[in-house]
């Protein structure tokens, strides 16, 4: 865990060719005062932090009794350099699993309401088409228009990593098994692509969820059954059928829904939730309830 890795190592530095040193056991304001002195605020300054609530999350796991405590203090830690008048630092927070659930999830919200979010969606369909494109051309295949809009209509939500993964699994069965540049290899290709490893992180990360987590699997088990979606009464009255406390339910069903969008699982659309991704409704159909 980052808490019992950092406690025992010392930290060096160097911005703008100051060094330090510090050490994360000492206590947290000398850590603060230390990685203060290697800023300078009237200096142009980027800083960016990847993984943020995978970095939050290890607060909490290395320690079950500060966990919170410490991860409050950590981003509280960060407030305060982002709260010098003038400074001209600038943050970049990142993360594959939402920031502002964790913070919701911990009452911990106030601690990041000043950071604007920005969320990378998936490409529009142009885009989507050119990195096709450009993926056959360095592999050295031809593409259809056909095949390509068949590829983009099962993927539906155009995420590039989407695009690569099932690019990838047609590519090999081209040019290894020697299947035919068609519309069923690209079934083939899909068919694999949701029986394989390449989606797990998706199931993974909803460890992170805690005791909603059971909750949510029940939610995407259900709503992978149901190309259309289904409304929030109904997503309520499933999740009811459950928990048996009409006030716990709707405390929980808002919670899980406003975190699954956040994430990246869910989409509403006209008063139905829905999986997003095609790929990942189907990969969820097929490891859990198929």
């Amino acid at each position: 865990m980052i808490s019992s890795i950092l406690s025992g190592i010392k930290l060096s530095g160097e911005i703008a060719g100051v060094k330090g040193t510090f050490e994360y056991q000492k206590e947290k304001e000398d850590l603060y005062d230390n990685l203060k002195e290697l800023l300078n605020h009237g200096e142009d300054t980027l800083i960016m932090i990847d993984e943020l609530t995978v970095l939050l999350n290890s607060f909490m796991e290395s320690d079950t009794i500060n966990g919170k405590k410490n991860a409050e203090f950590f981003l509280n830690w960060l407030g305060s350099f982002r709260q010098v008048s003038g400074s001209k630092i600038r943050w970049i927070f990142c993360s594959s699993i939402g920031i502002d659930n964790f913070t919701s999830q911990y009452g911990l919200s106030y601690t990041f309401n000043d950071v604007n979010p920005y969320s990378i969606g998936a490409f529009k369909r142009e885009k989507a088409k050119e990195l096709l494109l450009e993926l056959a051309k360095s592999d050295k295949i031809e593409l259809s228009d056909e095949v390509i809009e068949y590829k983009l209509d099962k993927l539906g939500w155009l995420l590039p990593y989407f695009i690569q993964i099932l690019f990838f699994k047609f590519y090999h069965l081209v040019k290894v098994e020697d299947r035919e540049i068609a519309i069923e290899t690209v079934d083939e290709a899909y068919n694999l692509l949701i029986s394989e490893k390449h989606l797990n992180t998706w199931e993974e990360r909803l460890k992170e969820y805690n005791e909603l987590e059971i909750f949510a699997r029940e939610l995407l088990k259900r709503l992978s059954n149901n190309k259309e979606g289904e409304s929030r009464s109904v997503l309520f009255s499933f999740l009811n059928a459950k928990i048996n406390d009409e006030d716990r339910t709707d405390s929980i069903l808002s919670n899980l829904l406003n975190m699954l969008q956040n994430d990246g699982y869910l989409i509403e659309e006209e008063l139905k939730y829905s999986f997003r991704s095609p790929l990942l409704r189907d990969f969820w159909f097929k490891r859990f309830v198929k």
